[in-house]
């Protein structure tokens, strides 16, 4: 079975939710069960649930009693259809996803983009997950973007393209996005779609290790080796200033 890179093994901090019509600054049971954790229209406050600590039994009444409150919302279709899915209650999730599709919902447009990447909601058809992911990713939805550079450096849908791999990577870890943070840092580590700078590859290494990737903080000690103490210095500096510009 074939599985993208998701960030359901990393700890990512939240992303800046967009001034949308359908954010709301009161959460739900709904959000509080059923939330995507890289959803960046949730409340403020609400962390999101990945998929494995999703409790259907929880989230499926708390949804469907939110959406009769508050009919058509996208975001609450959106968490509805998760939680139908985490039940295997595939039909029902798919009709939910498109109802926030329909309305423009990115994070239900990236989940349309992985149901045909996976082809267990929908046939396995990777020319669509791309036009799908590219349609989340646009809109600046970073777990999108990440979908989208790993489509163009393992040439899934379209032929294969580093360049335009590290370019959606960047896309997303300039939203705080770690996992394509660490992927992007391998770019560079590689030279593969950018040049080769292990500088570069150790900043963005240190970056997802400073905002909680474990993963990414054992392989920063792993990159800093046989690097000169000035050039790990240089990528620590400017690790510091990405992450205190960002912090104003």
């Amino acid at each position: 079975m074939r599985l993208l890179l998701l960030a359901l093994v990393v700890m990512v901090p939240p992303l800046a939710a967009p001034a949308l019509a359908q954010t709301d600054s009161d959460a739900t049971d709904c959000d509080h069960f059923a939330a995507h954790p890289i959803d960046p229209n949730r409340p403020t406050g609400v962390i999101g649930v990945f998929i494995d600590e999703l409790e259907a039994a929880l989230a499926i009444p708390a949804c469907e009693s939110a959406l009769a409150q508050n009919p058509g919302h996208a975001r609450l279709q959106f968490q509805l259809a998760r939680s139908l899915y985490k039940a295997e209650r595939y039909p029902e999730a798919l009709q939910f996803t498109n109802l926030a599709v329909d309305q423009g919902y990115a994070p239900a447009e990236r989940n349309i983009g992985h149901g045909y990447y996976r082809g267990k909601i929908l046939p396995l058809d990777d020319v669509e997950a791309l036009k799908w992911f590219r349609k989340a990713a646009e809109k600046g939805h970073a777990l999108a973007q990440h979908d989208l550079g790993k489509m163009y450096e393992r040439g899934h849908g379209t032929a294969r393209n580093n360049a335009e791999a590290a370019k959606w990577y960047r896309k997303a870890a300039e939203q705080n996005f770690t996992l394509a943070q660490y992927s992007l840092a391998y770019m560079y580590q590689a030279g593969s779609g950018v040049p080769k700078d292990r500088v570069r590859a150790l900043m963005w290494f240190t970056i997802a290790a400073r905002l909680g990737d474990t993963y990414a903080d054992g392989v920063r000690w792993l990159a800093g080796t046989h690097m000169a103490p000035g050039k790990i210095a240089e990528a620590e500096r400017l690790a510091g200033e990405w992450l205190k510009a960002r912090q104003r």
